[in-house]
């Protein structure tokens, strides 16, 4: 009706009443009736029906055309995209050594390779949550662990967990039931060399590259029963021929930590141009406190000489300051690795000047160095985004700048544990006989791991340490202690308590309260930063530091 009245044209009648023209309709008529014959209005009405005829063959063809094309997009885009929604929503069981997807994916299941069952608790210790603790650990971690619900016990065989960090692990053995708080290569890793040479051999096998690692040497000083020269004379070629001795190199007594064992040596200096004499001089130190260390091997002969972290980001006022992080191994049996922040050590003295050797003490971060402050992790972000914000750092990947500092710091830390689990599985020499950790599948451990950071925003790993100190000798020491120990035995009893109903069970989220800690390690994945790219001027030499580092 509506279509017909737009074709009218409305007029007024001598009656006053509205009409409409309908003289279109009229010809159309017209030509229905009156088509034959060889009169103008016939012919008019014959070219009239052949334009109709002529529409009509057109419209039909694209109406054919139009079913083709809906036909072809039902039976094949159509299905490709209800398969491809298909896929995005169905669940997948992944397994954990799918490396593209981990613990982020809801569908990930985590389970022990073995299919024996795990050593069964005995009936007095499975409603009893007992802990033995070992006599260095005993302040901190009784009071911590009592608030969470545990009991000390003063026999070892009393207890379903063992937290000593002593080794080797103490007579009586432990039993197969317990979870042990010691990692089997975890004594290697706090010395330095052997943490390098850990990295360095676990990035040749795997081809992952050591970015997070200053420039590294290994050396030995000249009473070392291992021939020095041909790593001597690497060095000096670095130093000599390689622009070296206009850079500042520190060093570094493999065996020793808490800022003991360290030289500076600054660019252009006689300790530089005389590393050996250096070595002598640091070894000698050592055993003057200690005239036995050698024996013990608390003073090394082996040291690693590192280039020196210039551009460092310092603290509101210019002071340097260095960050303890922390990491937490769960379970060996399979791998769960959790990391956590830690704090920044924070040097009293201000406008920190790199280049000022006068007092060799302000360049260290340690309690045994300058009078400190320490800062919780909160005040780390601040002061990172801070200077972002101040300075327009432009991270790469673009993102939040304390995001990409964490994101690093999770990647060395999986770094790390990936080069222990290599280590774990390639030693043969070197173990104490009367060390019986590589027997025992129940261990779990925590570490420190202590961290450098540049204006860039690039975190540079300095040194890995074994069951860190955490005395609450003030109240800061104390809130950290808390936020880090307190979850770790429910995670560790989750874990054992799962695993003895059924050897085969999903670990994998805990229901345990895990607090701060991020996984970093689940079964055969592990967190990698993803796109990250490093400052090239800050990147490390690592095609030298590999052929040092694989030296013998």
């Amino acid at each position: 009706m509506m279509s017909m009245m737009k074709h009218r044209s409305p007029h007024h009648t001598n009656n006053g009443h509205t009409s409409y023209d309908s003289s279109a309709e009229k010809s159309s008529n017209d030509c229905n009736f009156h088509s034959s014959g060889s009169s103008p209005r016939n012919e008019k009405c014959r070219s009239a029906a052949n334009n109709t005829n002529n529409s009509a063959t057109r419209n039909g063809r694209d109406l054919v055309v139009f079913g083709i094309s809906a036909t072809l997009l039902f039976l094949v885009v159509l299905p490709t995209v209800i398969m491809t929604i298909g896929q995005h929503f169905a669940p997948t069981i992944i397994s954990s050594s799918t490396r593209a997807l981990g613990p982020g994916n809801t569908n990930f299941i985590l389970r022990s390779p073995r299919t024996a069952p795990f050593s069964p608790l005995p009936a007095t210790l499975q409603k009893n949550r007992t802990v033995y603790i070992g006599r260095r650990d005993f302040s901190t971690l009784a009071l911590l662990f009592k608030a969470q619900g545990w009991t000390r016990v003063e026999q070892m065989e009393d207890a379903r967990v063992v937290y000593f960090s002593q080794r080797p692990i103490p007579e009586p053995a432990l039993r197969p039931y317990q979870r042990y708080s010691r990692l089997p290569p975890s004594h290697e890793f706090p010395n330095k060399k052997r943490m390098f040479e850990g990295l360095q051999d676990w990035s040749d096998a795997a081809g992952q590259p050591l970015w997070f690692v200053p420039e590294t040497f290994r050396l030995t000083d000249s009473q070392s029963s291992k021939n020095n020269q041909p790593l001597m004379e690497m060095f000096r070629k670095r130093l000599y021929e390689q622009g070296g001795l206009d850079q500042t190199w520190v060093l570094k007594n493999a065996a020793l930590d808490n800022g003991e064992g360290i030289t500076f040596l600054p660019a252009q200096s006689h300790a530089l141009k005389n590393v050996q004499e250096a070595m002598d001089n640091s070894t000698a130190k050592c055993v003057e406190k200690n005239p036995t260390a050698l024996q013990y091997q608390s003073c090394s002969t082996q040291f690693v000489v590192q280039r020196y972290v210039d551009n460092l980001l310092t603290w509101f006022d210019g002071e340097k300051f260095d960050l303890r992080f922390y990491w937490f191994v769960a379970s060996i049996d399979p791998w769960i690795v959790y990391s956590h922040d830690g704090f920044a050590r924070v040097s009293a003295q201000k406008h920190f000047d790199a280049t000022d050797w006068s007092t060799p003490q302000n360049h260290l971060t340690v309690h045994s160095g300058s009078a400190l402050q320490n800062v919780t992790h909160e005040f780390i972000w601040q002061r990172v985004r801070a200077f972002a914000t101040k300075h327009n750092v432009t991270t790469r990947p673009a993102m939040d700048p304390v995001e990409h500092v964490r994101n690093q710091i999770k990647h060395i830390l999986s770094s790390v544990v990936a080069a222990m689990r290599y280590k774990l599985t390639t030693r043969q020499n070197g173990k104490n006989e009367n060390d019986k950790s590589d027997e025992h599948p129940n261990n779990f451990a925590l570490f420190g791991v202590d961290l450098m950071l540049d204006q860039n925003l690039d975190v540079y790993l300095i040194e890995v340490q074994h069951a860190p100190d955490m005395g609450m000798y003030d109240s800061y020491r104390a809130k950290m202690a808390q936020q880090v120990l307190s979850p770790i035995l429910g995670m560790v009893e989750e874990i054992q308590n799962k695993q003895e109903l059924d050897p085969s069970a999903n670990l994998y989220p805990l229901d345990a309260n895990v607090g701060l800690y991020e996984v970093i390690t689940a079964g055969d994945w592990r967190y990698t930063y993803r796109g990250y790219r490093r400052q090239e001027q800050n990147q490390p030499l690592q095609a030298q530091a590999r052929s040092i580092l694989s030296t013998t």
